[in-house]
């Protein structure tokens, strides 16, 4: 697999930010999720990344499913570890955060 992803700077997210939130306002902003789901998700045999899949829940909100994929960049569903169910913001936000703000 190759390297995929790379950090950014403050100022370049809250620009991206903004920008996704103008194209889609009423999409969810965010999700939060516990560190033990994470861990349990990326301490699978095999992983190397996580992909992070929009989707719409029961009610119509928009929401976030996680999977773990392997060194071919496949998703790893046959472990049937699927997580989603993270608290959405803007319900559970933290308010002083620059990215909240964009």
């Amino acid at each position: 697999m190759a390297t995929l992803g790379e950090f950014i700077e403050l100022p370049t997210a809250k620009i991206y930010l903004k920008k996704f939130r103008t194209k889609y306002p009423e999409y969810t902003k965010a999700e939060i999720f516990t560190k033990s789901f994470i861990e349990e998700l990326i301490s699978q045999p095999n992983c190397e990344g996580v992909r992070i899949y929009n989707e719409t829940d029961d009610e119509g909100v928009g929401c976030y499913e996680l999977v773990a994929t392997n060194s071919e960049d496949q998703d790893m569903v046959d472990y049937h570890l699927l997580l989603e169910g993270g608290e959405a913001c803007p319900n559970h936000c933290d308010a002083k955060s620059p990215l909240n703000n964009a």
